[in-house]
């Protein structure tokens, strides 16, 4: 484990009866809502198996899993387990790992996420994959969305298959208690998405060793203060690599709009990054810091 949530173990020491498997999501939201009840922090391993859908956690208007209120979680996917149209809901729950699950996007119903991150730490998004299927602006939300004040987050070795909105790191540009926010991202995939990768408000993140390829709006984003460092990636057929928010950063006379608009930008430092295969209509300046 490298980065921000160096130091989270999830589920680390569980006993034999801690440890559990799931075949049919109703009983997992179950058991998670007894450890939301009890508030439980006793160290849990859960493996999950099967293909679990949208009415199988809180309810269909509501297409996710809560994690709330509870900590120390190690959640595993088999390797055949699929989530289609939802997603995990992470809420005042610190110490959490979730590895190898492969999750079908959500519609945005209540705005929805894959993974949804608030008030939380230690939190460790690992071999995952999140896939849009329906790449309609708006249909699906955020892929893995970091807001409220979470942080210590690492998302690492993860692939993003045509998402629109991948990775929101701030929730809005009044939140500015999201300052304490600290992500890292590497060894990622982005294939063929299209926006935040992440789009980072106020708080910090690290980028680094992802692999962007074929990007359709941009890569990563920094407004409202964010200090984002950004490095040692790979763009490939990326129409904007990165970007900051337009006002005060846009140059006087300059004609060329940022896809961040707001009333303060955001700090970006790119450092080694490869630039491949720059599309034909590809924004101007590229990338832009």
């Amino acid at each position: 484990l490298y980065g921000y949530a160096e130091g989270t173990t999830g589920g680390t020491g569980a006993t034999a009866a801690n440890i559990h498997h799931f075949d049919d999501g109703k009983k997992f939201q179950a058991w998670l809502k007894l450890r939301e009840k009890n508030k439980s922090t006793t160290p849990a391993i859960v493996w999950l198996s099967g293909t679990f859908k949208k009415d199988d956690g809180r309810g269909a208007g509501s297409p996710w899993f809560d994690i709330k209120d509870t900590d120390n979680i190690t959640i595993y996917g088999t390797d055949d387990f699929v989530m289609e149209n939802i997603g995990f809901f992470l809420v005042r729950s610190n110490n959490v790992i979730i590895r190898n699950v492969y999750i079908k996007m959500p519609k945005a119903d209540n705005v929805a996420d894959g993974v949804s991150m608030q008030k939380s730490s230690k939190v460790w998004i690992d071999h995952c994959t999140f896939e849009s299927i329906n790449q309609t602006s708006d249909y699906e939300d955020g892929s893995c969305d970091i807001t409220h004040g979470t942080n210590q987050v690492t998302v690492s070795w993860n692939r993003f298959i045509k998402t629109q909105k991948s990775c929101l790191v701030g929730h809005s540009n009044n939140e500015t208690n999201d300052a304490v926010i600290t992500a890292t991202f590497h060894h990622n995939y982005f294939e063929s998405s299209s926006s935040r990768h992440p789009r980072v408000r106020f708080g910090k993140a690290h980028v680094y060793n992802n692999y962007f390829d074929g990007v359709t709006t941009y890569g990563v984003g920094s407004a409202y203060g964010a200090k984002v460092l950004v490095e040692y990636n790979s763009f490939n057929n990326v129409h904007l690599p990165t970007d900051i928010c337009t006002f005060p950063a846009k140059k006087s006379g300059s004609s060329w709009v940022s896809n961040l608009q707001g009333s303060e930008a955001g700090y970006l430092y790119a450092y080694s990054n490869t630039y491949t295969n720059k599309p034909s209509n590809a924004s101007d300046p590229y990338p832009f810091t």
